[in-house]
């Protein structure tokens, strides 16, 4: 499809909406914007930025009838529970101490697991008691990527490959820690996104410090 196609077209709505506020900004920059820029930035005020959510009846695990224990940032003696069951699911070895990160998304490059399959290697080694869960699909060299992941570190690596949500309830409840693309976006010059995934996990209480996807404000 040709620009002035692309462009003639993007002149038809009334407003466009973006499922991120930071990217209707970054749409008009060259960097960003494909050649699209120019048309783009003037009708900046049309774009605008909508928040992921989530529905906290189904991401709570105070009520959550997916997870092996139910717990809250009250009462979270079910965690342990939770992280045992995961560990378990995924292969990983029973250790109540080990530091559990878990990833789940999308495998591409603009939720950066490029950068993590890149880094990850070195993790195992830096940090013995280490445990990662990755529940991800996408671009076929990267799921090969995170699979080779776990037959060079079993019981260190415990990867799945495919969206299962029940799944994903799981991870969320049982890890201690959510590597998120959005944290590694200063290493990598990416498009931004907003992701209800940290969302949803910040209503698992975790050691973990909390990710700077925070729902960003107009």
């Amino acid at each position: 499809m040709s620009r002035t196609c692309l462009v003639s077209i993007g002149r038809l709505p009334d407003r466009h909406r973006l499922t991120c506020i930071n990217s209707a900004c970054e749409l008009c920059t060259a960097q960003f914007g494909c050649g699209l820029e120019g048309p783009i930035a003037a009708r900046a005020k049309d774009f605008i930025g909508i928040l992921n959510g989530i529905d906290t009846r189904i991401w709570n695990p105070a009520i959550d009838r997916l997870i092996a224990e139910r717990y809250s940032e009250e009462d979270p003696r079910g965690k342990a529970a939770c992280k045992a069951e995961l560990q378990r699911e995924t292969g990983l070895a029973p250790d109540a101490a080990a530091p559990l990160v878990a990833f789940a998304s999308r495998l591409t490059s603009q939720k950066m697991a490029d950068v993590m399959l890149e880094r990850l290697p070195n993790m195992p080694e830096r940090h013995p008691r280490m445990q990662f869960a990755p529940v991800a699909s996408g671009e076929r060299a990267l799921q090969e990527g995170f699979a080779g992941l776990a037959r060079r570190y079993p019981r260190r690596v415990g990867a799945h490959i495919g969206y299962d949500e029940a799944r994903e309830h799981r991870l969320h409840a049982g890890a201690d820690i959510l590597l998120d693309g959005l944290e590694l976006r200063a290493l990598r010059s990416r498009p931004d996104v907003c992701d209800a995934r940290p969302t949803s996990a910040r209503r698992a209480p975790r050691r973990a410090a909390r990710s700077r996807a925070e729902p960003q404000r107009t």
